[in-house]
């Protein structure tokens, strides 16, 4: 919280990298889940989504390996996408990871909720896991997917509250922000509606000030822009 050290995601290396901001120097990697992908703190503990999941696969007893920057991923022999999504729990103090939370497949964004609830975007399983700092268990998970059973999926790719009792889910593949009412980490969190945005969203934030949205679309305009032609 004193801006002194910086927590990154190192993606290709498997690891938590910690900066000394002071002299802008890597002064460590903690190794964590395969193919980490954001950091939240929460008190004194990071908490690091693994897009790989568990380097064993969480002991499923399957032969299929897939790799990642020369890390061998437990796979699904015929999409060949990981088989197990977590979120690596590191002690700040201790500098090592002290547990790995299973979660839905793939997971990516994250976000902290007022009073320490942990959101995490499962984008190869279209679900947000809810997580519950202080006991380091899943509480919820709710589907992200507006017309389940649909064969591409919806992508959840970020998370935020504008408000205490709202969820907003950036779902890329269905271009537009999905909404939920929120009422508690265990109460049900059930599918409200869409908020149209452009092609493939893949970040929302909001303007403390006006309460705007402000969303970045990863394709641009999509298909209202000008005709063109690709070879």
């Amino acid at each position: 919280s004193d801006g002194s050290v910086l927590y990154v995601a190192f993606n290709g290396y498997n690891t938590l990298g910690v900066i000394d901001t002071a002299t802008n120097t890597l002064v460590n990697q903690i190794p964590i889940g395969i193919a980490p992908r954001q950091v939240a703190i929460v008190g004194n503990n990071a908490y690091v989504s693994n897009e790989g999941g568990n380097p064993t696969g969480n002991g499923n007893n399957h032969i299929y390996v897939n790799w990642s920057n020369d890390s061998p991923v437990v796979a699904n022999s015929q999409t060949g996408a990981a088989i197990t999504g977590t979120v690596s729990v590191v002690n700040l103090t201790t500098q090592k990871e002290s547990q790995e939370i299973p979660v839905g497949l793939e997971p990516s964004a994250e976000y902290v909720a007022p009073g320490g609830t942990l959101f995490v975007a499962n984008s190869n399983s279209d679900s947000v896991s809810v997580i519950d700092t202080a006991t380091n268990a899943v509480e919820n998970t709710f589907q992200t997917d507006p017309v389940p059973g649909t064969s591409e999926g919806s992508d959840p790719n970020d998370i935020l509250m504008p408000d205490a009792t709202h969820i907003l889910v950036s779902i890329g593949r269905d271009n537009a922000l999905a909404v939920y009412p929120y009422m508690g980490p265990t109460m049900p969190i059930t599918y409200q509606g869409l908020i149209p945005t452009d092609e493939y969203p893949v970040d929302v934030s909001s303007d403390a000030t006006t309460g705007q949205l402000v969303v970045t679309n990863d394709r641009g305009i999509g298909a209202r822009g000008p005709d063109s032609t690709i070879n």
